[in-house]
């Protein structure tokens, strides 16, 4: 084998060789459609991998895992939803926001390309689950598990 030979590359290594855009830490690399090859995750797995995410419940449909919480306000539930996009554009994995009221904030994960809940979701919800929230002080008295699991609420009125 000649020296040109052995430094060639053959067409699909070299093919499978070509940088991707940046990626992301985790979740899939932009402009890519790799949530296409996580499998959905079967809805009994689900239901008991929810029983250990605070304030995660899947959706009747059984295909979105969904949070939902009453923020202390306007600012505090757009801070929030701001915080989710940043995390959610470095996965490349966005979730669907819904706010009514000023302050109710719902967010609906699931990965579209499969028509279910994957890995990417749930990873999704963990990193979510990390950021800060300032909820409402009369929502988040009304449940106990995420006064010890989740940070500041505010300390003003008590019927907020």
């Amino acid at each position: 084998m000649s020296e040109k030979e052995a430094n060639e590359v053959p067409k699909e290594s070299a093919e499978a060789e070509v940088p991707k855009k940046k990626e992301s830490r985790w979740g899939c690399p932009p402009d890519s459609r790799c949530a296409a090859g996580f499998p959905k995750i079967p809805r009994e797995d689900l239901q008991q991998i929810l029983k250990g995410l605070d304030n995660w419940e899947l959706t009747e449909d059984g295909t979105t895992i969904r949070r939902a919480f009453t923020a202390k306000n306007w600012g505090a539930a757009m801070a929030f939803i701001n915080a989710v996009s940043e995390v959610a554009e470095a996965a490349n994995h966005h979730p669907d926001f819904h706010l009514t009221g000023y302050r109710n904030v719902a967010i609906d994960l699931t990965t579209h390309a499969v028509g279910g809940v994957t890995e990417l979701d749930l990873e999704l919800a963990l990193k979510l689950d990390q950021l800060e929230v300032e909820y409402s002080p009369r929502w988040l008295r009304e449940r106990e598990s995420l006064q010890r699991t989740h940070s500041k609420s505010s300390t003003g009125s008590q019927n907020q």
